[in-house]
């Protein structure tokens, strides 16, 4: 009986280390959650997100201190590029349609 049972514990273990790494890229925290809590532990790194920083443009989350998307190629080191805001005189309220 305690082999079967330590079975299930490694299982569940097993399941949330890939709910971690899927959802949010931590394996590790998947592994504990669903070792101590079983599917409740699952529910618990499936609700937790993703804090990976994201790409800015296809929003594919990246690692830590990357410079270049591994999906889209956008390089990182180039400043963000913003269209110039026209110019209008001093407290004037431009109205666009």
């Amino acid at each position: 009986m305690d082999a079967v049972a330590l079975m299930i514990w490694f299982a569940f273990g097993a399941v949330g280390a890939a709910i971690g790494q899927g959802m949010s890229g931590r394996p590790v925290a998947g592994l504990v959650w669903g070792a101590l809590l079983g599917p409740i532990g699952w529910v618990i790194v499936f609700l937790a997100g993703d804090k990976r920083r994201k790409c800015r443009y296809c929003k594919s989350p990246l690692a830590k201190g990357a410079v270049k998307c591994p999906r889209c190629q956008t390089d990182f080191r180039e400043p963000v590029r913003r269209p110039a805001q026209p110019q209008g005189a001093p407290g004037e309220t431009r109205i666009t349609y």
